[in-house]
């Protein structure tokens, strides 16, 4: 019984900690996309 527990605890803890690091993914990515299109902006007006 304790040991199916601990299990399912390791199991929410992996699941949170994989969404947070596909949150941090996406926010990264976007933050890219921000900066290229940024980039290019300035390279255009010259």
């Amino acid at each position: 019984m304790s040991l199916k527990r601990h299990l399912g605890q390791n199991l929410l803890v992996e699941g949170l900690a994989t969404e947070k690091i596909t949150i941090i993914k996406t926010i990264e990515s976007k933050i890219a996309v921000v900066f290229l299109f940024r980039a290019r902006e300035v390279l255009s007006n010259r």
